[in-house]
Parts: C-alpha cells; structure tokens; sequence
C-alpha cells in the first residue's frame, strides 16, 4: 500500500505528492541521526546518484567539498576563483570516473 493511501488519501497535486516525498525523505535522515547513522545514510543516497547526474556528481561531499577549497583559497581574485574551482573539479578523481564508468 502507498503512502498515500495509508493516510487516507489518494494522490494529490504534484506539490503535495513532492511535499509527502520530502517529508519521508526527513523522517528518514532524522532517524538515521538519532541512530547515529547519518554518514552512512548521506554516503547511500550520493553514490546512489554521483553518476547518473551531472548536479548529483557536482554536489558529492568530496567534490563540493574541492571545489570550495579553491574557492576560498583564491578569495582575493574573483577570475581565479572562478578558473580554480573549475580546475578542481575536473581534477577530481570522482569526475574522472564518471567520464570513464559508462553510467548515464
């Protein structure tokens, strides 16, 4: 039985039905902090989707995590930010694999 269903209600317009989603989706993470688990859930739902989107890959820990080093590194010169962050993204071991892997 759905979600849905099992609240009485069947379907709805397309911002209540995401609204559900999200709501599950939140229950779910906040179980899994209160368990302690919260990496192990986070490092699921990203390698779940690093390689079948582009913003997916972009926003893996790792990567964000590059690109935003170059970004502060480099705070004095807007332009070199900008080359930087795109230099450690494609430097990045995760974007080297996602061209290589054939997921699509």
């Amino acid at each position: 039985m759905s979600r849905s269903k099992t609240l009485g209600y069947s379907g709805g317009s397309g911002p209540q039905v995401f609204l559900e989603i999200l709501f599950y989706d939140a229950e779910f993470m906040n179980t899994a902090l209160r368990l302690g688990k919260e990496y192990e859930v986070r490092d699921i739902l990203t390698e779940s989707d690093r390689y079948r989107d582009p913003q997916a890959l972009i926003l893996t820990p790792e990567i964000a995590w590059s690109i935003g080093n170059e970004i502060v590194m480099h705070r004095q010169n807007e332009y070199l930010r900008v080359i930087k962050a795109g230099k450690g993204l494609t430097a990045n071991e995760g974007c080297r694999e996602g061209r290589t892997s054939g997921y699509r």
